[in-house]
Order: C-alpha cells, then structure tokens, then sequence
C-alpha cells in the first residue's frame, strides 16, 4: 500500500490519489451521524415514520457494512477505481 501511494504521488496519478481519498472518507467519515426530520409518512421495512419524526442515519456504520461493501473493514482505495468520481 505505502509503494502504491508514493507512486501514485510521484506519478500525479489523480485518479488513485481521489480513489485514495474517498476511501479514507469511507473508512474514516468526518461525521458518523446525521440527523433528519421526516417530512412526509412513509414506511421502512414494515415500519410507519411519521412526519414530523426525526432519523438517525449512521454513516459510519452503512461504511462498515457488508451489505454495501466487499470486506468493509480493509482499507482498499482500489474499489474507487474505474468509478466516475464527481470533481469538486
């Protein structure tokens, strides 16, 4: 991983040093949790959350999560690579 970086670096390989980047955002997210407040019903998994509720969405947790990621708990900028990464 160390050689891959200073590569990347030595290289100005912008599409690893991004890929690099939104992986430490993943397995590092500077906010854990964000809160939101319904804003109209609806139903989750036969569950009723009314308007007006306020949710709690575990960002840390959804990054950790098998369900969504292949060994979610390895850092691997590598998955990043080949997406379309959105340019800020």
């Amino acid at each position: 991983m160390k050689e891959k970086l200073i590569l990347a670096l030595k290289d100005n390989d912008e599409q690893y040093i991004q890929a690099l980047i939104h992986e430490g955002l993943r397995f590092y997210p500077p906010v854990w949790s964000v809160s939101r407040e319904i804003v109209s019903d609806v139903e989750i998994d036969d569950s009723l959350v009314k308007k007006g509720d306020i949710v709690f969405v575990f960002i840390y947790a959804m990054h950790r999560n098998a369900d969504y990621w292949v060994n979610p708990d390895e850092f691997n900028p590598d998955r990043f690579l080949g997406m379309i990464l959105a340019k800020v």
